[in-house]
C-alpha cells in the first residue's frame, strides 16, 4: 500500500512461499522519508535511517547496533549498490530490504 503527502506508508516483504518476512512502515508527516521501521515476522524490530533518496542508509537494532548498511555508488556508468551485512544477519533479508527500499523511493 502506498500513501502520499506525508501520511504513513507501508510495504510488506514476502518470501518465495508467500510468507511475510518483514513489514516496513514510515512514521507519519515526514517530508523526506528518512526513517523507516522494519518489523520482522520473528518479532525483531529494526530501524532504517539515513538518506533514502540518495540510497545511503543503515539498519540498526533496538540497541543501536549496525545490522545492515546499504550505499549506492553514483560514480560508475551503472548504478551499483553495496550491502554490508553484520554477522548473524541473513544476507537474503538484507538484499530484500535493499530492493524494497529502492521500490519505495521509486514510488514517491
Amino acid at each position: 500500500m502506498e500513501v502520499m503527502l506525508g501520511i504513513p506508508k507501508r510495504m510488506d516483504v514476502i518470501d518465495g512461499a508467500g510468507e511475510q518476512v518483514a513489514h516496513l512502515h514510515s512514521p507519519p508527516f515526514t517530508v523526506i522519508k528518512d526513517k523507516v521501521n522494519v518489523a520482522f515476522a520473528s518479532g525483531e524490530e529494526l530501524q532504517l535511517q539515513g538518506t533514502i533518496i540518495e540510497n545511503d542508509y543503515a539498519v540498526r537494532d533496538s540497541h543501536g547496533n549496525l545490522r545492515i548498511h546499504i550505499t549506492q555508488k553514483w560514480v560508475t556508468v551503472r548504478d551499483r549498490d553495496t550491502v554490508d551485512v553484520a554477522d548473524g544477519q541473513r544476507p537474503e533479508v538484507a538484499f530484500a530490504l535493499a530492493w524494497a527500499i529502492d521500490r519505495w523511493v521509486e514510488r514517491d
